[in-house]
């Protein structure tokens, strides 16, 4: 983390009764966890807001929540990076969670409010909610190059 950071504040909300889904017979509830804080001169700041699991299983668990903050944290840490000390920005990002038969998925999309236009940027989170692994390309393509591809289509 880069030391300008302050500590960022998290804070928990309570998941509504419709927040919850099954994945390999498993059942989770979600509730979204922000990420706030700013830099120590005020000039950037940032709110991430992602999707937490609990219940289920609690490796599964453990492996989404830990990958879904690295994944949050991330943004937060390029866009700190992408800006100029003592120029203003501010950074915006929202999770949304899906649920399969066997993995659980987050899409992180967040904003960079920096210069002349917002940059986009993407990340996700697909857990295996069989052995709690992440899954990654070259799980699913033996040939990554034509899974590449094969997902451009």
């Amino acid at each position: 983390m880069v030391a300008a950071l302050v500590a960022a504040a998290v804070s928990l909300s309570a998941p509504a009764a419709a927040e919850t889904g099954v994945s390999n017979a498993h059942t989770y509830s979600v509730a979204m966890t922000s990420i706030d804080g700013a830099t120590t001169d005020r000039m950037g700041s940032w709110n991430a807001r992602i999707a937490e699991l609990s219940e289920g299983d609690p490796a599964v668990v453990a492996s989404f929540n830990h990958a879904s903050r690295t994944s949050a944290q991330g943004q937060i840490d390029r866009a700190e990076i992408e800006s100029n000390p003592g120029e203003q920005w501010k950074f915006e990002s929202h999770g949304q969670v899906t649920f399969r038969s066997i993995a659980i998925g987050q899409l992180i999309l967040g904003t960079h409010y920096y210069g002349a236009h917002p940059t986009s940027y993407i990340s996700t989170v697909v857990i295996d909610s069989r052995s709690a692994d992440p899954i990654m390309l070259t799980n699913l393509f033996a040939d990554e190059q034509a899974g590449l591809n094969r997902l451009s289509r």
